[in-house]
C-alpha cells in the first residue's frame, strides 16, 4: 500500500503531462512573399511615382502552438522561430520642388524572426479554418546593399548627375543605417487539413522603420505579404 501511495503522484503527473502533450503541436514552417518598402510623408520629398521590381521574402523555421478547444472552436497561442531572407531590387522615383531623384536599391538582409500569435480556429470535417494575429520581432544579423542614385535638376539643362554610394550594410541609428531590430504586426488567414498540414496567406505590417528616413533613402518601413505552409508532426 505504501508503494502504491508513493507511485500515485508520479502516475498523476504522467497522465497530466500526456494530456498536455496532446494539445501541443510542433512543426516546420516555410513561406515565400513579396515585400514593399514604404516611407513616411516628408515636407521636401514627395513620392509621386514608384517603380518596383519584386523584393522577395523567404522564410524557414519552426512552429509551436498550444490548443485550447471548446467544441468546434479553439484558441491557440503560437510561438514561431524563423530564418528570413529579404532580398531583391527596387527602383523608386522621388519628386521634389527643384530636383527629381531616382534611386535603385539592391539589398539582401538576413533576419532571425520570432512571431507571437493568437489563433482562433473553427473545425469543420477534415479542416480547421483559422485566423491569427500578433507582434513579430526580427533581428537583422547580416546583409548587403548596393545603391545607385540619379539626380536631375529641373531648372537646369545639364545631364542628370549619377551618384553611387557605398556597397554594404551599416547597422546603427545614423541616417541611411539599417536598424538591427525590426518590429511588425503579422496577420494570417488559412486552413489546417487533417490536423497536420497548414496553408495560409499572411501580411506583415511594419511598425518600426528598418532604416532612418532621409531624402536619399526612399525606403524605410517593410510590408510583406505571401503564402506559407506548415507541417505539424506532433
Amino acid at each position: 500500500m505504501r508503494s502504491l501511495s508513493r507511485l500515485a503522484p508520479l502516475l498523476l503527473l504522467l497522465l497530466s503531462s500526456s494530456a498536455l502533450a496532446q494539445n501541443l503541436h510542433v512543426g516546420l514552417h516555410a513561406a515565400v512573399g513579396l515585400a514593399r518598402m514604404h516611407t513616411p510623408a516628408s515636407a521636401d520629398v514627395r513620392f509621386d511615382k514608384q517603380l518596383s521590381n519584386p523584393v522577395y521574402s523567404l522564410q524557414f523555421g519552426g512552429a509551436m502552438r498550444y490548443e485550447l478547444r471548446w467544441g468546434r472552436i479553439a484558441i491557440e497561442p503560437e510561438l514561431d522561430m524563423q530564418l528570413v531572407r529579404l532580398g531583391g531590387s527596387e527602383l523608386l522615383k522621388a519628386e521634389g520642388e527643384s530636383v527629381t531623384a531616382e534611386t535603385s536599391n539592391k539589398l539582401s538582409l538576413w533576419y532571425l524572426q520570432t512571431p507571437l500569435l493568437v489563433n482562433i480556429s473553427v473545425s469543420v470535417p477534415y479542416v480547421d479554418i483559422f485566423a491569427a494575429a500578433g507582434p513579430q520581432l526580427g533581428l537583422c544579423f547580416s546583409g548587403s546593399r548596393e545603391r545607385k542614385i540619379i539626380v536631375t535638376d529641373k531648372a537646369s539643362d545639364t545631364a542628370p548627375t549619377q551618384r553611387e554610394t557605398e556597397t554594404g550594410v551599416v547597422f546603427g541609428n545614423a541616417p541611411d543605417d539599417v536598424h538591427r531590430l525590426n518590429l511588425s504586426l503579422t496577420t494570417r488567414l488559412g486552413a489546417r487539413i487533417f490536423r497536420h498540414y497548414s496553408i495560409y496567406g499572411y501580411y506583415d505590417f511594419g511598425l518600426a522603420p528598418m532604416a532612418d528616413f532621409q531624402s536619399s533613402t526612399p525606403w524605410a518601413y517593410t510590408h510583406v505579404y505571401g503564402i506559407a505552409l506548415t507541417y505539424y508532426f506532433l
